[in-house]
């Protein structure tokens, strides 16, 4: 059974129960079956009562909360349901004010805490993946400097001729050669060709083996012909924290930017989100408070 396209009435109607969310979350954890973690394993009994699986031989039990972002949590998998569905289904996510309005949690901090959790699983599950082809890349800077609010990041964009492909991001302390090496060497794969603006901080990147071209430009035209994606892509992402979360503070603004790119590298299968924000869930493993708030 998928979640695909579903109404709000269609969600809530097909996962009204603990038991409808507790099944549904088996067959994504277990997708080729159970097998114990103790023991190797694959009979169990199921504890239907407990939502647990218990393994005929060795008697470990496990609940599907366990080893998974939802470990440790006290919300039921109800709201935690609910709460991802309204995360993805939102184009421009949803507020931890919003959330908590919806599902009627006493507290802010709670619908605060569940959206970080979310967004760390996000970033762990792009975190595997690598940009291959050719790559444009540049800095970007988020926040007010006046302020003392001003995060600097590292955006890389494939360019896929008529349509842009995967992205990556990652926040930095300062725009330096040594952090656009190790971004570069971090993001992309060995057969990437980079394009940049010349910028400083990208003229050493061949010194770890990325091929790199660059144009310095005189008008935004020619940066629109040279790096056409990337330039759109910063724009439509200071747009949306500032329109959705109007701005955020640069201390958890990798996680507001992980969110919009696992939006972004799966835009082309948006009815599959919530399914595909389930599975960066449970295999996120157990993302505690301290975690995301540093």
């Amino acid at each position: 059974m998928k979640v695909t396209g579903l109404s709000e009435k269609e969600f809530r109607q097909r996962f009204r129960t603990e038991a409808q969310c507790a099944r549904y979350l088996m067959a994504r954890k277990y997708p080729e079956g159970v097998r114990c973690r103790h023991c190797g394993h694959e009979q169990f009994y199921l504890r239907r009562k407990r939502f647990m699986v218990e393994c005929k031989r060795c008697h470990y039990q496990e609940s599907p909360k366990a080893h998974t972002l939802l470990q440790g949590s006290n919300i039921s998998l109800r709201d935690w349901f609910w709460a991802i569905y309204l995360f993805t289904v939102s184009k421009g996510g949803i507020s931890a004010l919003e959330l908590q309005r919806r599902l009627g949690f006493g507290s802010y901090k709670t619908a605060w805490y569940l959206l970080h959790k979310l967004r760390s699983a996000m970033q762990k599950r792009d975190g595997q993946y690598r940009l291959g082809g050719l790559i444009e890349l540049d800095a970007a800077y988020f926040g007010k400097r006046a302020s003392h609010n001003q995060g600097t990041v590292f955006i890389a964009v494939e360019n896929r001729g008529q349509r842009a492909g995967f992205a990556k991001v990652q926040q930095v302390s300062t725009a330096s050669r040594t952090t656009a090496q190790r971004f570069a060497q971090q993001a992309l794969g060995s057969s990437s060709l980079v394009n940049t603006d010349g910028g400083l901080e990208f003229r050493s990147l061949d010194q770890v083996g990325i091929e790199h071209d660059y144009q310095i430009a005189d008008s935004p035209q020619v940066y629109e012909r040279w790096m056409p994606w990337v330039h759109k892509l910063i724009s439509n992402m200071k747009a949306c924290l500032t329109g959705t979360y109007h701005g955020v503070r640069t201390k958890y603004l990798h996680l507001y930017l992980a969110e919009y790119l696992f939006r972004f590298n799966r835009r082309q299968w948006l009815a599959e989100l919530f399914n595909r924000t389930l599975t960066a869930a449970l295999n996120s493993g157990q993302i505690r408070y301290a975690d995301v708030s540093v």
